[in-house]
């Protein structure tokens, strides 16, 4: 019996060696699992998106693209959570990745619902201006003469977050603003700033609104 226990003992500590090694770490899960560069449009393939950062940051610098062999041994991805996990280092000799100890937090993310092109209904002070929001990459642009980028932050049941970014404020293209350029009327990128709430109507059309609750703009899908 007490060989049997003694036997029972070694293997376990064998495989637990075997499996992992190291002190546990906390890492973020990205909700969608990617083929190409965090910054570029691309479809859904093969690899994890991990971040080490202790808190959820959105912004697709916090992102780093794993190999393809990296894998995390018991943990189950479900698309469209990210995850907060507890994890150790695999052993050399087990391959790319971790082992799961815990799932610490799972937050559903909702920007599959915004997922496409859209472009704004023009307004007496605001023309037409399209949007592109891709659920891997987390980016929302405007290619239009006036250039801007936009990232995505939490993207709840209703609640979104966009950090603007002017890239330039030239035309390169030679044309005109694509709304009233008076100093007291709204901008694109003011109004992207100001969206606290979205919704998707039943007919299809994305609007934004502010903290107060005001429409800011409302767009329809373009593809």
């Amino acid at each position: 019996m007490k060989r049997f226990f003694y036997t029972l003992v070694v293997a376990l500590l064998f495989t637990s060696c075997e499996v992992f090694e190291g002190p546990s770490k906390l890492i973020w899960i990205y909700p969608y699992k990617l083929n190409g560069p965090i910054y570029s449009y691309v479809e859904e393939g093969v690899f994890f998106l991990i971040s080490d950062s202790l808190e959820l940051n959105y912004l697709p610098k916090s992102w780093r693209r794993m190999e393809q062999d990296f894998e995390i041994k018991g943990f189950d991805f479900e698309e469209g959570y990210f995850y907060q996990l507890e994890v150790r280092d695999k052993n050399k000799n087990q391959g790319r990745g971790f082992v799961l100890k815990s799932i610490i937090q799972k937050q559903k993310d909702y920007t599959y619902r915004l997922h496409g092109k859209w472009m704004s209904i023009p307004t007496q002070v605001l023309g037409s201006f399209e949007l592109n929001i891709s659920k891997y990459s987390r980016i929302s642009s405007m290619p239009s003469c006036f250039m801007i980028e936009s990232s995505l932050g939490e993207v709840g049941e209703k609640k979104i977050q966009l950090f603007t970014n002017p890239i330039s404020g030239l035309f390169p293209c030679g044309k005109p603003a694509p709304w009233d350029p008076k100093p007291t009327g709204p901008s694109p990128l003011s109004l992207l700033s100001q969206a606290t709430e979205y919704k998707v109507r039943p007919d299809g059309f994305l609007e934004l609104f502010d903290a107060q609750g005001n429409l800011l703009v409302r767009f329809q899908k373009s593809e």
